[in-house]
C-alpha cells in the first residue's frame, strides 16, 4: 500500500466518562469488591472496577467518573489494591504513585509519590509501600529496592528501609514485615532472600535465603508464610515455599513443593493456586496442613475458556473465589465468580489486564446503575475510514485479529476502540503505519487556540528524564471541500517541532515483504533490513486481514499479499540505549507537534492547532477547519527489547465542541 504523504504538526474541558454497568450477580449481601486492571505497560490504561454485592452489578471503569477533576487515567501500570481504615490504595508503577481514595465513594483523597511501587501491606496504623526505587527497566546495576511507611491518618511518608533487589510482596507476621525480593531486572543475578523487618523500629532484622526471583508472599491462619518462586526461567524451575518459624524462633523454608504456581489464596485450609507456564494453563488445591494436592478448583468447561489465569482472590465473607483471565493482554478481561465447588455462578467484562482485587464490607454509593459511555459523534471521532498498519509487534492484537476477519471487520473494531469517548489503544505499527477518522461536525480553526487533541499511551519513566516510551505519529488533517462526507480532498501535515529539524526526511519511502519467516525491509535511502520478533509477542507482526486485492479506500492502496509500501515524514530517532546492551532504552519525548508523544496527563502537548497545516512545499495553509485526521508512524527505528517504535492512537476530541 502507498500512503502519499502530501504535507506535514490548551485545553478544552477535560469530558468525564461515565462507567459502564451490567447486571452480573445475584443481589444480596453488602459491600463490594474493587478490581484493579493494570493495562499493558506503555498503554496508560490501569483502570479500576467495582462489583456491588447489594444489587450485583459490575461498574467497569468508575475512576473517572468519580474523580471529574483528576485526568481520566489511574496511570501506567496498576500494581496492587488494597482496602484498609476506610480507604482504598492503589499502587500504579510505571507512574510511581499510589492512589489514596475513600473506600466507600472511590473518590480521590491523596497522590503518594513513591518510585517503581509494587505491593501493599498494612499493620498498626501503617501502610508498607515495596518499591524497586529505580527506573523502569532491566539493568543489571540496578539499586536495592525500599519499603515505604506511610501514616495511614496523615498520609505522610514516614519511614524508608533498603531491602534486596526488586521487592515484590509483603507479609506481617509475628510483629515483622517479610519482603520477597526477585532481582528480577538483574536476570540472570537474580535475588533470592526474604528480608524480615522489626515494625518495633523499623530496620532490617533478618534475612531468609529462599529461592531465586521471588513474587508472591502471604500469611495464612496458623501463622505459616507461603512464597512463589519463578524461577530462573531456564534451568531452575519455579517452587512454591512453606516458611514456619525454627528453633531460633526466625522464621525458614520448612517445606518446599515442586508446583509452578503465579498467584495463590486461601481458602480456609485449602491453598487455592494458578500458573501459566510453557503455554499451559493449570489449577490447583494445596491442603495446608497435611501438603496434599486436591485436584483443581475449575471445572473442566471453565479451564477451557480461559486463555490466560492471572487474578485470584476470595471472598471472605462467603468464600467464593473470583479468578480473571487477561486473555491476550492488550484487550478486555474476564472475571469469574465461582463457588466452593468450582461452578461458575456469574461473570463480567474487566479492563485490559485485571490482575488484583480488594473487598469491602462497609455501605458504598457508586455511579448510578445504567450510565453507558457516548458510542459515536459528538466532540469525538464518529467513524474510521481507513487503518493499515505497518508490520509491527502489536499488529493482530491491537485491534485484536481473529480468524477470517476481513478489512470491514477490522474497521468495526477500530471504530468500536476509538469512536466516542471510548479509549481502546489500536496500534499503527512501524513506520507509514496510519489510521484515518473523521468527526460528524467541522473542527474549527480558532486563531490562538489548540483545536483538538489526540490521546496515545506514551509514558515517561520520570519527570525530569522526559523520556521513556514515546513514540511520536506525523498528524494530517483535511477539510472536506468537496462536502461529500469521504476523507477524499487534500491531505495537510501539521508541522510539528521537527519539521525542519536536521535529520528529519520528507518523502520518505519504505516497502515491507512478507517473507519465509519473517519480514523485510528497504527504503528510499538505500538501507535494509528485517523486523524481528521479540521474546513477548510471538504472533505474526503483518496484518493478517490484508488480501491480494485492495479493499483500502481513497488514494491508499496496498502493494500486494507480500508487500506493503509507504511514504511520509520521517523524523530523526529519538531513542537512546541507557543501558548499552539494548535492554533499557529510552524514547524521548519531541517539543510538540506529534501524537503519542506525550503522557496523556500533559493536555497542552498533546493538542494540535489547524494552523499549523503546511502544503507538499512547506507553505503554511489558511483552513476554516478539518473534519478528517490521519495520524502516521513517524519513526523507523528498532529498540532492542522495546521492539519497532510504534504509534498508538486511543482517542480523539474536538477542544470547540
Amino acid at each position: 500500500m502507498i500512503f502519499a504523504a502530501f504535507l506535514t504538526g490548551c485545553r478544552g474541558d477535560e469530558l468525564v466518562v461515565p462507567s459502564e454497568t451490567e447486571q452480573a450477580g445475584v443481589a444480596g449481601g453488602k459491600g463490594g469488591m474493587y478490581l484493579l486492571n493494570e493495562g499493558n505497560m506503555g498503554s496508560n490504561k490501569c483502570t479500576l472496577d467495582f462489583y456491588d454485592f447489594a444489587s450485583g452489578q459490575y461498574l467497569r471503569n468508575i475512576y473517572a467518573e468519580r474523580n471529574p477533576g483528576e485526568v481520566m487515567e489511574l496511570g501506567d501500570v496498576g500494581n496492587d489494591i488494597a482496602v484498609y481504615g476506610g480507604k482504598l490504595y492503589i499502587t500504579v508503577n510505571c507512574s510511581h504513585k499510589v492512589e489514596v481514595l475513600d473506600a466507600a465513594t472511590a473518590t480521590k483523597i491523596k497522590q503518594i509519590d513513591i518510585p517503581n511501587c509494587r505491593y501493599l501491606a498494612f499493620a498498626d496504623g501503617n501502610a508498607y509501600v515495596s518499591s524497586y526505587i529505580g527506573p523502569v527497566g532491566p539493568d543489571p546495576n540496578s539499586p536495592l529496592g525500599s519499603v515505604f511507611r506511610i501514616d495511614t491518618l496523615s498520609l505522610e511518608v514516614t519511614g524508608e528501609v533498603a531491602v534486596g533487589y526488586q521487592p515484590e510482596e509483603m507479609a506481617v507476621a509475628d510483629g515483622m514485615l517479610f519482603v520477597a525480593n526477585s532481582g528480577g531486572y538483574r536476570a540472570p543475578d537474580y535475588d533470592d532472600r526474604i528480608t524480615a523487618i522489626s515494625l518495633a523500629d523499623f530496620s532490617t532484622a533478618y534475612e531468609i535465603k529462599a529461592a531465586v526471583n521471588l513474587l508472591r508472599l502471604k500469611r495464612d491462619g496458623y501463622g505459616n508464610l507461603w512464597a512463589t518462586s519463578r524461577g530462573d526461567h531456564k534451568d531452575v524451575p519455579s517452587s512454591l515455599l512453606c516458611l514456619g518459624k525454627n528453633s531460633a524462633g526466625r522464621y525458614a523454608v520448612s517445606k518446599r513443593y515442586d508446583i509452578g504456581c503465579d498467584n495463590f489464596a486461601f481458602r480456609g485450609d485449602s491453598l487455592l493456586f494458578i500458573s501459566s507456564r510453557g503455554g499451559e494453563n493449570s489449577y490447583g488445591v494445596l491442603d495446608i496442613t497435611t501438603g496434599e494436592q486436591l485436584g483443581s478448583f475449575v471445572s473442566p468447561a471453565l479451564e477451557r475458556e480461559i486463555t490466560r489465569p492471572y487474578g485470584l482472590a476470595v471472598n471472605p465473607a462467603d468464600g467464593n473465589i473470583f479468578l480473571t483471565d487477561a486473555k491476550n493482554y492488550v484487550s478486555s478481561g474476564t472475571l469469574y465468580c465461582l463457588d466452593g465447588s468450582g461452578a461458575t455462578l456469574w461473570s463480567a467484562r474487566t479492563g485490559d489486564i485485571p490482575c488484583a482485587m480488594a473487598f469491602t464490607s462497609g455501605a458504598v454509593s457508586l455511579p448510578a446503575p445504567g450510565a453507558k459511555p457516548e458510542v459515536s459523534g459528538g466532540a469525538y471521532i464518529s467513524r474510521v475510514f481507513e487503518y493499515c498498519p505497518a508490520p509491527g509487534q502489536f499488529v493482530n492484537l491491537m485491534p485484536a485479529y481473529e480468524e477470517g476477519d476481513e478489512y470491514a471487520d477490522i474497521l468495526r473494531k477500530c471504530e468500536e476502540a476509538l469512536c466516542g469517548t471510548r479509549s481502546d489503544c489500536i496500534t499503527l505499527g512501524g513506520f507509514g503505519g496510519y489510521v484515518t477518522f473523521g468527526f460528524d461536525h467541522m473542527v474549527p480553526n480558532v486563531e490562538g487556540e489548540p483545536d483538538f487533541r489526540l490521546w496515545g499511551n506514551a509514558v515517561w519513566q520520570s519527570r525530569e528524564l522526559r523520556g521513556g516510551s514515546a513514540e511520536p505519529g506525523i498528524v494530517y488533517v483535511s477539510y472536506d471541500a468537496n462536502a461529500n462526507g469521504r476523507p477524499d480532498d487534500e491531505w495537510f501535515e501539521l508541522a510539528g517541532s521537527e519539521y525542519d529539524a536536521p535529520g528529519t526526511i520528507h518523502d520518505y519511502r519504505i516497502t515491507y515483504t512478507r517473507r519465509e519467516g519473517d519480514i523485510g525491509w528497504s527504503d528510499s535511502e538505500g538501507e535494509s533490513g528485517s523486523i524481528a520478533l521479540n521474546p513477548y509477542h510471538r504472533q505474526s507482526y503483518w496484518p493478517l486481514w490484508l488480501g491480494g486485492e485492495s479493499r483500502l479506500e481513497g488514494e491508499n492502496r496496498q502493494g500486494g499479499e507480500n508487500r506493503l509500501e509507504f511514504a511520509g515524514t520521517r523524523l530523526a530517532p529519538n531513542a537512546v540505549d541507557a543501558s548499552g546492551d539494548g535492554s533499557n532504552f529510552i524514547l524521548y519525548s519531541y517539543p510538540w507537534g506529534y501524537a503519542d508523544n506525550y503522557p496523556n496527563s500533559f493536555e497542552a502537548e498533546n493538542s494540535f492547532d489547524i494552523s499549523w497545516a503546511v502544503d507538499a512545499s512547506g507553505r503554511p495553509v489558511k483552513l476554516p477547519g478539518i473534519h478528517f485526521v490521519r495520524v502516521m508512524t513517524g519513526l523507523h527505528q528498532y529498540c532492542g527489547a522495546l521492539g519497532e517504535t510504534s504509534t498508538e492512537l486511543s482517542k480523539a476530541q474536538d477542544l470547540h465542541y
